[in-house]
C-alpha cells in the first residue's frame, strides 16, 4: 500500500485510517467531515472579511474615477476657454495688422501721388 490510500510507506495506517482493511474485497473507506464546523466558519468570516475589503476597494475606485472625471471635466472647459481667448486675440491681432496695412498703403499712395504732382 502506498500513501493514497491511508497508509504510510511503512504499512502502518494513518489518522486511524481504515483504509486496507479488506471488506468483501473491496478497500473500505472510513467516512470523516474533513472541515470542522469551527474552521468552515473561520472560513466564512473570512470570506466576509474579504469579501467587504473587495466592496471597500471597489467603492475607493469609483470615488477616484469621479474625482478623475470632474477634474478632467474642468481641466477641458479651463482650455476651451483659454483656447478662445487665445482665438479672439489673434483675431484682434490680425484685424489691428490689416489696419495697419491699409494705413500704409494710403499712406504710400498719397506719397506717390504727391511725387507724380510734383514731377508730372
Amino acid at each position: 500500500m502506498n500513501a493514497f490510500n491511508g497508509n504510510s510507506t511503512n504499512g502502518a495506517t494513518l489518522n486511524g485510517s481504515s483504509a486496507g482493511a479488506e471488506l468483501h474485497g473491496h478497500i473500505a473507506v472510513a467516512a470523516s467531515d474533513a472541515w470542522s464546523s469551527s474552521v468552515i466558519d473561520d472560513l466564512e468570516a473570512e470570506r466576509r472579511r474579504l469579501e467587504l475589503e473587495i466592496a471597500e476597494a471597489r467603492e475607493l475606485i469609483a470615488r477616484a474615477e469621479s474625482r478623475n472625471a470632474e477634474r478632467d471635466a474642468d481641466l477641458r472647459s479651463m482650455l476651451r476657454a483659454e483656447l478662445l481667448a487665445s482665438k479672439e486675440t489673434i483675431a484682434e491681432m490680425e484685424r489691428k495688422h490689416e489696419q495697419d496695412l491699409a494705413a500704409i498703403r494710403e499712406s504710400v499712395r498719397a506719397e506717390i501721388e504727391q511725387i507724380r504732382a510734383e514731377h508730372g
